[in-house]
């Protein structure tokens, strides 16, 4: 009976994702909020559907050898991926006309951190797509190791497509927003390559995960919950997102944890913070694998592949015509008017008013997300928590409490969702079949996601949230000793 059952809900899975993207192909991404909420949230369900059963059936259950099972969880990622590069139009999104900025500007001799968009419009190699980049007069806030993919796909870029050109027969709103250009833009011309790049990283993720399943002698169909879930194919064939890069150095850290090679650990995390400084909040969870090695060389070797990162990677693309003034300025600034689909502060603001969360009562709840990570950090320190549940947590409790919480942001906890040893990842299952819902705020001219919205979004990421801390507690907290559970 839970062998049908799980052939039928992996069957439907798949085949139900290629015909979702087919539904949203072309302009229906934009044009078809009900097949896009709709079948994110049926799908999400479905992955819900198989945590559940891999979490109470034996692992002897799945009739497959491991290759097999490898071979369809490989293939199906590859298909999926393919299949919405092909199909799917990057329109929820228009973040990836700022990578391909960035890239064009060093690429001319400038940094993008002391150079905005509104500057390099002036210049004649802009293309058509250039011009249609948001927020003209920021500088850009991506870290050196995401401005590094960004040159090289634009570098590939210009050599294989060439410069972006609409069609002749256009509205004048295409030569100046993203979403309205894309019907005059050929296949080739919608960033292709950058979604193929981004795709890439994904596929690479689903065999990082699926070695350190093997590693643990875990079943690897744990992996698809990562690898064929809606929202990373969204955000990284569909409209893609730099974070996939930055959870792909993550797992390769993981990896490195395994077979014990800290400084490989140690120069992947570092990258991973060159991707989105997010990755910060994992470096005291490494620290503390290093330390419980209680060898020197190790962590002497661990501080040295760090400073010599910081030295070679960070430190010139930031040195660059002081570009550091201009990536801290912007920084400062994003960290404190970006506020969207964020479940605290949203509520805050409506219980209390925006003019009243204007003044000192908005630096508190800014507070809430760093206070909640040291909080839940002192916490699994204490336990002694496998990394992989750690990172979960704290990646988690950042994103319930911070100002902003993008659908692409959900990618750094859902990656850890497969690996886990103590929790299930019910919450961020539920919360990446729910964030599509927050894809209304792109139909916003004050680009906030409606209060009924986000009430639809986040009741059942907080149901699931209490699910799972009371599972937490009965298998883990109840459990004595704690120190019995290993973190290799």
């Amino acid at each position: 009976m839970r062998w049908n059952a799980w052939v039928a809900l992996v069957t439907t899975t798949l085949v139900g994702l290629l015909l979702w993207i087919l539904l949203l192909r072309g302009p229906r991404i934009l044009d078809s909020d009900a097949t896009l909420i709709l079948g994110q949230l049926l799908l999400g369900m479905c992955l819900l559907g198989i945590a559940g059963l891999i979490a109470t059936t034996p692992p002897d259950a799945v009739k497959l050898t491991l290759y097999n099972s490898r071979m369809i969880i490989i293939g199906g990622s590859i298909l999926l991926q393919m299949w919405a590069v092909i199909l799917l139009w990057p329109a929820l999104s228009s973040e990836v006309t700022r990578y391909r900025l960035d890239g064009l500007t060093w690429l001319t001799g400038r940094s993008p951190y002391a150079t905005t968009p509104r500057q390099m419009l002036r210049t004649s190699s802009i293309d058509a797509i250039d011009r249609t980049v948001p927020a003209n007069d920021s500088h850009s806030v991506y870290p050196p190791v995401a401005q590094t993919v960004f040159i090289a796909a634009r570098a590939i870029e210009m050599v294989t497509v060439g410069p972006a050109k609409l069609d002749a027969d256009r509205p004048e709103s295409a030569v100046r927003r993203w979403r309205a250009a894309l019907p005059y833009l050929s296949f080739s011309q919608r960033a292709i390559v950058l979604r193929v790049i981004f795709s890439i990283a994904a596929v690479l993720c689903t065999c990082v995960l699926l070695s350190l399943l093997e590693h643990t002698h875990r079943t690897p169909w744990l992996a698809v919950l990562f690898a064929w879930n809606p929202l990373v194919i969204l955000e990284t064939a569909g409209s893609p997102h730099v974070d996939i890069v930055g959870v792909l150095l993550v797992l390769v850290m993981l990896r490195m944890i395994q077979k014990g090679n800290f400084t490989l650990a140690t120069l992947a995390l570092c990258l991973a913070c060159g991707v989105k400084p997010t990755a910060i909040l994992l470096a005291p969870l490494l620290i503390q694998k290093i330390s419980d090695r209680q060898d020197w060389k190790v962590a002497e070797r661990a501080i040295g592949i760090a400073i010599l990162t910081l030295a070679v990677v960070f430190g010139p693309i930031l040195l660059v015509q002081h570009g550091y003034r201009g990536w801290i300025v912007q920084l400062n600034a994003y960290a404190h008017l970006r506020e969207v689909n964020s479940a605290v502060f949203s509520l805050a603001k409506s219980v209390f008013g925006a003019t009243w969360m204007a003044g000192n009562a908005r630096a508190f709840f800014l507070l809430l997300a760093p206070l909640a990570a040291a909080g839940v950090l002192l916490w699994i320190i204490k336990k002694r928590w496998p990394m992989e549940d750690a990172g979960y947590w704290l990646m988690l409790a950042v994103l319930l409490l911070a100002p902003a919480a993008q659908p692409w942001s959900l990618l750094w906890p859902l990656c850890f969702v497969p690996v886990m040893r103590i929790s299930r990842g019910w919450t961020v299952l539920a919360w990446s079949a729910t964030a599509a819902l927050s894809y209304a705020a792109w139909h916003q001219s004050t680009w906030e996601v409606p209060g009924r919205i986000l009430m639809a979004e986040y009741a059942p990421v907080l149901v699931a949230l209490w699910i799972e801390l009371a599972d937490l507690r009965q298998r883990y907290v109840a459990t004595k000793p704690v120190r019995a559970i290993s973190s290799d």
